[in-house]
């Protein structure tokens, strides 16, 4: 098989699409080393990405100033100069003659649109137009692909799960000490994740303002995106007494340290597509508190504890008990591999593989 990959995002862009792309690369080239792989970027990066790819894979340039641009209109003369069986685009549907497939981490813009910018809003709704002119829609879970099928997202055919794996960087980092924790800390909570209302911070400060203190904590990693919500002056206090730690964003090595460190891992967002950070965290061995959400059950089942996002005083319970316990989990977690989100992948790119298009324009 030849497949044309979005790789726009190889060397800058969002975490997680640098991660998917990254990840699915090395996943397919180990589940699938006869296919040939083509890998899209900018043109600026093609020097770096061919040196990052694993051999074998063919990296070619594109010039569009934005993401949406490429896929829309580059990848489609990609295509009909290189001939690939299907493409694959990140958000976007690439308008080529050949199969056509966006992965879309999530539709939550459609279903709680309160949680958005505006301009996230307008920014998403052409990911939805773009995907009614796609053969394939994928996504990360089955509560999402649920989710994207309820909304009527893509063509008509279902979306298919693909999973997610974690990044091989951060799996394979040494952890290092991040220069904003003491040394003489003896413990310390954890959440990470882009700082947004959906994210639901007020309410993590909240449920674990009477465990923490200066000496024990909650430090905060990621960097300020999109709607936020509101701060209490309770909160600014914790904040500048140092009971909270905003860090912004960390190395692979740093986030390592504090995963395996942390005396408790909190999610406790609103909702997810896939929700990669508590699955992070528990592979390194944190003890890990989710929201009672359908995607957290799917991903991470038995392996978290759950509590309402929305309920403070059932978080502060939930916290309280959990620092009773044990500091580390009994048993280990293990989660996908790359290499069988590449199966799954392939599996859905050949399911009734299409007839090359004769209405792209």
């Amino acid at each position: 098989m030849r497949l044309l990959i979005d790789a726009y995002w190889w060397v800058k862009g969002p975490p997680s699409g640098r991660a998917v792309v990254r990840g699915l690369v090395a996943g397919w080239r180990e589940a699938h080393p006869d296919d040939r792989l083509i890998l899209a970027t900018r043109a600026s990066d093609v020097a770096t990405v061919r040196r990052q790819a694993p051999a074998g894979v063919l990296v070619v340039g594109v010039r569009a100033p934005q993401h949406a641009l490429a896929v829309l209109v580059e990848y489609r003369l990609i295509a009909k100069r290189l001939n690939p069986d299907a493409t694959i685009g990140q958000n976007f549907t690439p308008l080529t003659r050949t199969q056509r497939a966006a992965f879309i981490q999530d539709v939550l813009f459609v279903s709680n649109p309160e949680w958005f910018t505006r301009a996230e809003r307008a920014y998403f709704s052409l990911i939805l137009r773009s995907a009614r002119r796609a053969d394939k829609v994928l996504t990360s879970s089955r509560t999402e692909a649920a989710r994207m099928a309820a909304a009527g997202v893509g063509s008509s055919n279902t979306p298919f799960a693909v999973g997610l794996g974690l990044s091989p960087a951060l799996l394979e980092a040494v952890p290092v000490r991040p220069p904003f924790v003491n040394p003489q800390l003896g413990e310390f909570l954890l959440t990470v994740g882009r700082l947004n209302v959906r994210k639901n911070l007020g309410n993590v400060i909240e449920g674990v303002r009477p465990a923490i203190s200066p000496e024990r904590p909650l430090i905060v990693v990621g960097a300020r995106d999109g709607a936020e919500g509101e701060r209490s002056q309770a909160i600014d206090h914790l904040i500048d007494e140092r009971s909270v730690i905003f860090s912004g964003t960390v190395s692979d090595p740093e986030l390592s340290w504090l995963y395996r460190n942390c005396r408790l891992f909190l999610c406790l967002s609103l909702d997810e597509g896939y929700g990669l950070p508590p699955v992070e965290a528990r592979t390194l061995g944190s003890r890990v508190l989710v929201s009672e959400r359908p995607v957290f059950r799917e991903t991470l089942g038995a392996a978290a504890t759950y509590v309402d996002p929305l309920d403070v005083p059932a978080i502060r319970d939930t916290v309280a008990g959990i620092l009773l316990e044990c500091r580390r989990p009994t048993t280990a977690f293990v989660p996908p591999a790359w290499s069988d989100v590449a199966i799954a992948f392939r599996s859905a790119l050949t399911s009734d593989l299409t007839e090359p298009r004769d209405d792209a324009p």
